[in-house]
């Protein structure tokens, strides 16, 4: 079958006589398959480019990609909403933002795949975003700057092709939406959130970037991050005040894989003003190698209160957190 398509092809270059075509076809073509079903299996091949709009091709999901949006969609009104709102997906690497809109929800019910990335960036009003049927997004997802946002509902997302970043929504209480992501292919932020707990990460197990928790001055736990076992980069934990336990880390065995060129170490607790030093010791002894930890202005406890940087569980001298 590859030769028949071969042939068919070089006819279509060469402009090969029709007689001669059929006589090059016949040689090839196998006992079970006549001419005719070789040229009508040709004529009837779906196309596989999930990336062109206008292709015959259906996703998993069964709709037809003529059905979905071409380039980069900007939602800053009501009448850009409804614009938008029959469109199951944004083909190749097109965009969607959702950026300096009044409007106070936005609902997409039939978006189901994005190409490229999404942001839901500096909208002041915005209290809820929709989009139940949301699975993939295929570069970098961007929740910024939305004061008043306290509900994003994304049940369906499994995928997420790039950096993810939550950061500067002071009345979002939750990260339900991300519940449905296993490995984030990029950085993760989590900051100036006033969440107590990382809830709805709960299925994470691998950050390929650096994991970064800032800022977060409600946080009181890693809780949700049960399952994390690897951060590839840094794990940065910065200004988290009220930040009291790290025992939801119990799985992650390796942070640093992949050396970042921005930071030095692997792994900062800052001005975690709350956190006992015992619980830094107990991340440090269940890590598979010896990581480098920069550590200052933390809680002190029985296991010390030092401020430093330290190669290791035994250079942080963490007798007490073993006894």
């Amino acid at each position: 079958m590859i030769r028949v398509l071969f042939l068919l092809s070089l006819v279509w270059l060469t402009g090969c006589y029709e007689s001669e075509f059929v006589d090059m076809i016949t040689d090839v073509a196998s006992d079970s398959d006549t001419l005719s079903d070789v040229v009508q299996s040709a004529d009837s091949a779906p196309s596989t480019d999930l990336s062109e709009p206008g292709s015959d091709a259906e996703t998993d999901s069964g709709f037809d990609l003529s059905e979905c949006f071409s380039g980069d969609y900007i939602i800053e009104t009501n009448a850009d909403t409804v614009g938008f709102s029959e469109y199951p997906c944004i083909t190749g690497s097109g965009s969607l933002q959702i950026t300096e809109t009044s409007l106070e929800s936005v609902s997409l019910p039939k978006l189901r795949w994005i190409g490229g990335s999404f942001e839901i960036m500096g909208n002041e009003q915005l209290t809820i975003f929709e989009a139940p049927l949301l699975n993939e997004i295929g570069e970098q997802l961007i929740i910024e700057n939305d004061y008043s946002l306290q509900s994003v509902v994304m049940p369906g997302l499994s995928a997420i092709g790039s950096e993810v970043v939550v950061s500067v929504c002071t009345e979002l209480s939750t990260l339900q939406f991300l519940s449905g992501i296993s490995e984030i292919h990029g950085d993760l932020t989590i900051s100036y959130l006033t969440v107590s707990n990382l809830s709805g990460l709960d299925h994470l197990t691998k950050v390929d970037g650096k994991l970064q928790i800032t800022q977060n001055w409600w946080l009181e736990s890693f809780a949700g991050l049960e399952k994390l076992e690897v951060v590839g980069e840094v794990f940065y934990a910065i200004e988290n005040s009220m930040l009291m336990s790290l025992a939801a880390l119990e799985s992650l065995v390796s942070v640093g894989e992949f050396p970042s060129e921005e930071w030095t170490y692997d792994v900062y607790f800052d001005s975690c003003s709350s956190l006992p030093y015992c619980e830094i010791c107990a991340l440090a002894a269940h890590l598979s190698f010896d990581a480098q930890f920069s550590i200052y202005y933390n809680g002190s406890d029985d296991c010390g209160s030092s401020s430093g940087t330290y190669w290791g569980v035994e250079a942080l001298n963490c007798e007490a957190a073993s006894d």
